[in-house]
C-alpha cells in the first residue's frame, strides 16, 4: 500500500458512496452471482484505517458485508469524491 491508498481508505467515511464502474461477478465469472452492478452506488458499511492493509466494507448485491482495498476501488469503482 502507498500512502495515496492509505488516504483514498481513509476518507472513505461509513456512508460515503461508491458507484460500481461494471457489473462485478464472483471471481469474475459471468455466469455466477454479480457481487456490484455496473451504475449502482454502494454505501460504505465501516472503515478500517489501522488494518494492513486498510479496507473499507461495504455490502454486495446480495447483503453480504465484503472488504475493499483502495486497488480494489480503484479497478472497479469510479474516483470517490469526484
Amino acid at each position: 500500500m502507498t500512502a495515496a491508498d492509505d488516504r483514498m481508505i481513509w476518507d472513505l467515511s461509513p456512508g460515503s458512496k461508491l458507484t460500481a464502474r461494471v457489473d462485478l461477478h464472483e471471481n469474475e465469472d459471468q455466469a455466477l452471482p454479480t457481487w456490484f452492478t455496473g451504475g449502482v452506488e454502494y454505501r460504505v458499511e465501516s472503515m478500517h484505517p489501522v488494518a494492513d492493509p486498510p479496507f473499507v466494507e461495504v455490502r454486495t448485491d446480495d447483503g453480504e458485508c465484503t472488504q475493499l482495498l483502495a486497488e480494489h476501488i480503484r479497478a472497479w469503482f469510479l474516483p470517490p469524491n469526484g
